[in-house]
């Protein structure tokens, strides 16, 4: 009797070994399988949102290349005067809205190496197209995709030609001002050269996202 009590012993500790074994196995391929579906999932959602921003990217870019290049009506005598009644100058830059919202037709603050108002006075009368471009860019509803850009990503637009960046929101000049205009020639983005060297011949527009 004692031999068949043991061996009853071992055989009930076995099958509870056994038991638990497989029940932690399980359990640990369960829980692999459910870990690689949701790393998936975020791999899946993070193409899709980097794919959307390249999307809005490409998207504000062809549109003030469509506004810039439409023939546009002459500059009247009245917004010549508005517009250079409102230039200025702090730090070393030129600019309206440098400090403080005395130009109401732009949102935000343009800075540029000009020095004379009517320099870019085309191009501002222009930009109004950058503020409406990320002003619907910024209202635009999720529905729960996980792709709207509650990040506010659009904040500029630098003409590295004509030496002007216009930032939506108005900045302190006295705080910041553009004086470098050579950073994207000199290679301190990352972006490829050969990018770069088309980008100055008009040759392709760039819808990547670097870190500025």
């Amino acid at each position: 009797m004692n031999l068949h009590h043991k061996a009853l012993r071992h055989f009930i500790s076995a099958s509870v070994i056994v038991l638990t074994s497989s029940f932690l196995i399980y359990e640990l391929i369960a829980s692999d399988r459910a870990m690689n579906a949701y790393m998936r999932y975020i791999m899946e959602r993070a193409d899709s949102s980097f794919l959307y921003d390249k999307y809005q990217n490409q998207s504000i870019a062809a549109h003030l290349m469509r506004t810039f290049e439409a023939p546009g009506d002459p500059v009247t005598a009245e917004k010549r005067r508005a517009f250079c009644d409102a230039f200025e100058a702090i730090n070393g830059t030129h600019g309206v809205n440098l400090t403080r919202h005395n130009y109401p037709a732009l949102h935000g603050t343009l800075q540029t190496a000009a020095t004379q108002c009517t320099d870019n006075l085309d191009d501002a009368l222009l930009l109004p197209a950058f503020d409406q471009a990320v002003s619907i860019n910024r209202s635009q509803d999720d529905h729960s995709h996980g792709l709207g850009t509650l990040e506010l990503k659009f904040r500029y637009y630098v003409d590295l030609n004509k030496h002007y960046v216009y930032f939506y929101d108005l900045i302190n000049s006295r705080r910041f001002a553009m004086h470098r205009w050579t950073f994207l020639q000199k290679g301190t983005m990352g972006i490829n050269r050969k990018d770069i060297d088309k980008l100055f011949t008009g040759r392709t527009v760039i819808s990547s996202i670097y870190m500025d």
